[in-house]
């Protein structure tokens, strides 16, 4: 079950927060490969699943945190009546995208990662370059080092890797990353997340820049 969002309305509660914002709330777009041939700018709409999202909050004063669980879960959807626009970067097998984001949209979301990895860095005049790569391995997985090396190459200074979500969750975590336009400049968010006790739980959240 899942209620609708209003895009603009989302996109306005991000950037109000957007630290605290991707701290509690998952958020991921579902692209299959090959379902579009490169990085897209579109409208979307949101829908706000009903699933418990569990966060950690570190404790105050040295003491211990704990989970809390009042985060949501948003579901972001290409769709041309949607009241914002974005930029998607897709992915498929044996494959790279990459895209500069500038001014030509506020909101940017990464196809969800469960054996990719993704990788960014600022350029001139506020943009940012941002890539999602894939490489497969002999046994059908992908390659983990390989793909570290190719952003590498391409110079890109902050990666999310396959190897820092994929282990949550007994091998079943996922990668979520998601960019808003504050102010004028760029900010890139990573999400670990992998689901425990019929709950999603962000593991953690990086800026990625």
């Amino acid at each position: 079950m899942y209620v609708d969002v209003d895009a603009q309305q989302f996109l306005t509660l991000i950037q109000g927060d957007p630290d605290g914002f991707f701290r509690r709330n998952a958020v991921y777009w579902i692209c299959a490969p090959s379902s579009v041939s490169a990085p897209t700018l579109s409208n979307f709409t949101v829908r706000r699943h009903d699933i418990q999202v569990e966060y950690y909050s570190p404790g105050k004063y040295g003491l211990f945190g704990g989970w809390n669980a009042d985060g949501h879960s948003y579901q972001i959807v290409e769709d041309g009546s949607g009241a914002a626009q974005g930029c998607f970067l897709p992915w498929n097998e044996d494959f790279g995208y990459s895209i500069v984001l500038g001014g030509q949209a506020q909101f940017f979301i990464n196809a969800m990662m469960d054996g990719c990895s993704f990788g960014c860095v600022a350029g001139p005049n506020g943009t940012v370059k941002v890539a999602h790569h894939n490489i497969q391995d002999a046994a059908g997985g992908t390659d983990h080092q390989a793909m570290t090396g190719t952003l590498s190459a391409f110079g890109y200074q902050h990666t999310f890797q396959r190897n820092d979500y994929r282990n949550l969750g007994n091998g079943q975590g996922l990668g979520f990353v998601t960019g808003v336009r504050v102010g004028g400049a760029w900010r890139i968010y990573g999400q670990g997340v992998y689901t425990a006790h019929g709950r999603d739980r962000i593991a953690f959240c990086r800026r990625l820049q």
